[in-house]
């Protein structure tokens, strides 16, 4: 019985330091998310404007909309740029 609690205490002290170490060896840097989020929101604007372009080929959108709405994705998409940017100089810790 002995053994088998030394056994059962070690995997599980064992499986409490993989989980609390794991995220520090294994962190992404800033860099990285940011990248991340830029590479999600290039390929959402990408599928969106292939869609746009899909339903305007297939006469779903008239050619007024199908500007209008191209030109709604471009703006969101640029108003995503700025916010990146801005909370790229930011320095942490001050306000």
């Amino acid at each position: 019985m002995t053994d088998t609690f030394w056994i059962a205490g070690s995997v599980l002290i064992l499986c409490a330091m993989a989980f609390v170490l794991y995220p520090v060896f294994f962190h992404k840097t800033d860099a990285r998310r940011r990248a991340d989020i830029r590479q999600q929101n290039l390929i959402a604007y990408r599928s969106r404007m292939q869609e746009l372009d899909e339903e305007y080929q297939a006469g779903v959108l008239d050619e007024d909309n199908y500007r209008q709405l191209k030109d709604e994705l471009a703006g969101t998409m640029l108003d995503d740029v700025p916010e990146q940017a801005e909370a790229s100089r930011r320095v942490p810790g001050r306000r």
